[in-house]
């Protein structure tokens, strides 16, 4: 079984770790069958890796629909050295294969979020690969009830979001990584990632709980809500960004619209407790059991009992831990998936 998966997202451009993101999938899926990567570059970047990897390169843009453009096209010449097409972000959207078979997994669709003017347009190019389309994957039951109500693709799916647990483990990662700025505050709480999310929620908790260091990486304050208690931080590197995970007593994503989200799996996976919002999306992958749940965007009671109770956290965190590698660990994940390239090329 040959396999082409087209991602946009591939190292060095990725989320904010190379380890992050549904393009790590390629890396579990080689195991499973004859996997290649076809992605794009201003230069042809060598690396380190297994998986055998295309480039387009476009040196001459750095405008994101002229990049899709030509990658959909480039998938398109190649795919008929293929069995499978798995566009990965759906990015094929313009030009699908006439004769190999596409799966597409999608991570998002203008209904979840009707503010976002660039998922309107992203829409037209979506309905286009799903009428092609001989699979869909929803990495959320939200998104399924949205993707059928909206396109009714065949072979849609909901198969969740994966986690590298291998590279996501607190074991060997130092827990020192606040103390320098926690300035003799009782606990750290780190926030990663602003998609979905609002951070004026995070500095109105900093001046209820200012015995509290708030760390949000990734995004800007607005001036007028800086407190002493909130640090911003940018560009941490791969062992950085684990030892922030590591370090911090308490992971907070308040969220208004979710499908997957990376960060709220990098910390199950690295076993720290997690407060976010009761919402869909979430609740296919957290609960209770798993995590201090927001109803209503009502934050500081769950909050409260998440600093007071330190068993209650370490509880949690434990279960959402053990849930990663049960449920959402990518070689789970790549599994259940080529059992779809199986169904979609026996229905040839």
């Amino acid at each position: 079984m040959k396999i082409l998966m087209v991602t946009h997202h591939w190292p060095p451009r990725t989320h904010h770790s190379t380890f992050s993101g549904y393009h790590r999938i390629a890396h579990y899926m080689k195991e499973l069958c004859d996997v290649s990567v076809l992605t794009w570059g201003k230069e042809i970047v060598a690396q380190d890796t297994d998986v055998q990897t295309h480039w387009v390169r476009i040196p001459f843009t750095d405008v994101f629909l002229e990049r899709r453009l030509l990658l959909s096209l480039s998938a398109m010449l190649r795919a008929n050295d293929f069995d499978l097409v798995h566009s990965l972000y759906s990015v094929l959207g313009f030009f699908p294969s006439m004769k190999t078979k596409t799966l597409a997994t999608v991570h998002i669709v203008p209904e979840l979020s009707p503010d976002n003017l660039w998922l309107r347009y992203k829409g037209l190019w979506q309905r286009a690969l799903f009428n092609r389309c001989s699979g869909v994957i929803a990495v959320s039951e939200n998104l399924r009830a949205a993707v059928q109500k909206r396109y009714a693709p065949d072979g849609l799916c909901f198969i969740p979001h994966g986690i590298d647990t291998a590279h996501f483990n607190p074991k060997g990662v130092s827990r020192d990584y606040f103390d320098r700025m926690s300035g003799g505050l009782d606990l750290v709480c780190l926030s990663i990632g602003l998609h979905g999310g609002d951070i004026r929620v995070t500095a109105r908790l900093a001046s209820i709980f200012q015995n509290v260091l708030f760390v949000v990486v990734g995004g800007k304050l607005p001036t007028e809500l800086g407190r002493s208690n909130i640090r911003i931080l940018s560009r941490l590197s791969e062992r950085e960004m684990l030892e922030a995970y590591n370090s911090c007593d308490i992971f907070f994503r308040p969220l208004k619209f979710a499908t997957a989200n990376n960060s709220l799996l990098e910390a199950m996976s690295m076993g720290k407790p997690i407060i976010t919002d009761r919402i869909p999306g979430v609740v296919d992958y957290l609960d209770n059991e798993t995590a201090f749940l927001v109803e209503d965007r009502k934050y500081e009671g769950p909050f409260r009992l998440a600093i007071e109770d330190q068993d209650e956290r370490r509880k949690r965190a434990s279960k959402a831990f053990n849930k990663a590698r049960q449920e959402y660990d990518w070689g789970i994940v790549a599994r259940r998936t080529r059992e779809v390239y199986e169904r979609i090329l026996a229905a040839t």
